[in-house]
């Protein structure tokens, strides 16, 4: 029908040995991920801090520093480089981790392409060559845009993007390694795993969970069996540096204590970010933050552990001690609440799998069977959704995931690339882009909420006050988002834990806390939405900010009061 337009995809694919759909959707993902970077430029997270920290600290302190018992050190230690390269100062540091992640979505959305290659030139007999899959790749790249701007968005400074750059690049290998009979994409495919692991530990159990599919896949063949040993062992040997130097940070043999720390803050109930002093009856830190007041609650973590915020730099620290107990009734409740997520978020599920569920009855009336290669690689996504579903689930967890569900099952009921299978996918595509379109569009309309800039004018206060990099200062409330700190490359020492029950103590009692606050060695106490009736003569507010000051005295010694 175009015969121009047709030549020419011949072309580009034969020059490139790519679609000529996988080159656009490269193209429009590195334009997408420029625009969030720069329209999300003055937002920021609580992981973001010590992550932040981490880089720092390498570049202070050695590769040594990157070694955290709960965050993996690939995201960190690419925060270093850029930082390195590219030397931002304190205030600039926030923006120029933005555009790093800008860089980490383009590459995400390459190995998505490659995944995409890979699984049309596994069935290329059947559905034809590679110029002929258009439909196939837009819907893929469809699926790509709404689930990771849902909430792996650049401006969440997150490991995320980079976890589904190596799950792509993983289950692309997955397709390549069956489609072909060398052993260098088993070894890729370790060494892909291995780095995943290192952006976040989930992989390497999930990582166990591709062996075992791979395995299922072609039992029968010895050298299919000794690649995927192979495969298995590469990813041993990469990671075994990380399990070793984190097992004798916490004493024991571990690829992480992520996920225990998870159970217990999710299933469990422990307090999270707001510092575990134990359970009554129960588990007791090992070396838990102090407490200097019970009432209200003033904790004290200055030592030993480094970080703006020590509480959030390394949780597995503080947490030493706790247990893990199963409770049937709070593993229900955990697995009740993922659930109302799926409802929450059922809409942007229900169009791709209406689809494929149309497409496998299409395939199952026309006595088709669907191919065993895609519908055993659907079990490894389905496998971490599950995982997932029994400890807590955001969608940013969930969406490479999702992705590898829809483009294997689709894959395994996919038949002739017919007219009507185009049409399909072509209908799809359109609707899932419709929701990250608008939203990109709204937000270019809608002035950036200029969240970091506030911080800076907290900073820029501190300094003034004659607060320096390294000095100690102290929070009302926790402390794992208050982003200025970081900036101003001050630690917080201290805290008072529940806000609301700090402003509305009387003018006596206020301040025996703040003289408490003031001998853990904090030199400020910060505060947020203070009442203006609570000292109004003590405080300084940070105009716009919301935020106030309260200088300590120096006189004060880092001996706490005895516990109320």
């Amino acid at each position: 029908m175009f015969p121009k337009l047709n030549s020419f995809r011949i072309a580009v694919c034969e020059k490139t040995g790519l679609p000529l759909g996988i080159l656009l959707g490269w193209i429009v993902a590195a334009i997408w991920g420029a625009l969030n970077a720069w329209i999300y430029r003055e937002r920021m997270n609580p992981d973001a801090m010590s992550y932040l920290d981490m880089a720092n600290e390498a570049l202070q302190h050695g590769p040594g520093a990157l070694v955290n018992p709960y965050w993996g050190p690939f995201y960190p230690a690419l925060i270093a480089i850029s930082n390195l390269l590219l030397q931002p100062g304190p205030t600039e540091e926030f923006t120029y981790v933005h555009a790093l992640n800008a860089v980490i979505y383009f590459a995400a959305a390459v190995t998505f392409g490659l995944l995409l290659r890979e699984l049309i030139l596994f069935r290329a007999a059947e559905r034809g060559p590679l110029w002929r899959q258009e439909a196939l790749i837009v819907f893929g790249f469809a699926l790509f845009f709404c689930y990771t701007n849902i909430h792996i968005l650049p401006f969440a400074v997150t490991p995320d993007l980079l976890l589904s750059t190596a799950v792509f690049a993983a289950a692309a290998l997955y397709f390549r390694a069956l489609r072909l009979s060398n052993r260098a994409p088993y070894i890729a495919l370790g060494c892909a795993l291995a780095l995943g692991y290192f952006a976040k530990a989930i992989i390497f159990p999930a990582a166990v969970i591709l062996f075992v599919v791979l395995l299922v896949c072609r039992y029968r063949s010895r050298p299919h069996v000794k690649n995927v040993l192979v495969a298995a062992g590469t990813l041993v040997l990469i990671s075994a540096p990380q399990i070793i130097a984190i097992s004798a940070r916490v004493g024991h043999v571990t690829i992480s204590e992520a996920g225990r720390l998870n159970y217990l803050w999710y299933v469990q109930g422990l307090h999270q970010f707001e510092g575990w002093t134990g359970t009554p009856g129960g588990d007791m830190p090992l070396h838990g933050p102090r407490q200097v007041i019970s009432d209200p609650e003033v904790l004290e973590f200055a030592t030993p552990v480094a970080g703006t915020y020590p509480l959030w730099y390394d949780p597995a620290y503080w947490y030493a001690g706790a247990k893990i107990h199963f409770d049937s009734k709070k593993q229900f409740d955990a697995v009740a609440e993922c659930l109302n997520f799926y409802r929450d978020f059922f809409p942007v599920l229900f169009f791709p799998l209406g689809g494929l569920v149309a497409l496998a009855i299409v395939s199952i009336s026309a006595h088709r069977r669907p191919n065993d290669a895609e519908c055993w690689f659907m079990l490894w996504p389905a496998t971490m959704v599950l995982v997932y579903t029994m400890i807590n689930i955001e969608f940013r967890y969930l969406a490479p995931w999702l992705i590898l569900f829809f483009i294997g099952g689709y894959g395994a009921v996919l038949w002739r690339n017919s007219f009507l299978e185009r049409v399909l996918l072509l209908s799809l595509a359109l609707i899932l882009l419709i929701p990250p379109v608008l939203r990109l569009g709204v937000t270019l309309r809608t002035p950036s909420a200029c969240e970091l800039s506030k911080e800076i004018r907290v900073t820029r206060d501190l300094t003034k006050m004659g607060i320096n990099p390294g000095d100690g200062i102290a929070t009302v409330g926790k402390g794992f988002n208050h982003y200025y700190a970081h900036a101003a490359r001050v630690h917080i020492v201290a805290q008072i834990t529940n806000a609301d029950d700090f402003w509305s103590l009387s003018a006596d009692d206020a301040l025996e806390v703040e003289q408490s606050v003031g001998r853990t060695g904090a030199k400020a106490l910060v505060g947020s939405y203070r009442p203006s009736s609570f000292q109004p003569n003590s405080w300084r507010s940070v105009a716009g900010t919301g935020y106030s000051i309260l200088p300590l005295g120096q006189s004060t010694n880092r001996t706490s009061l005895p516990v109320r």
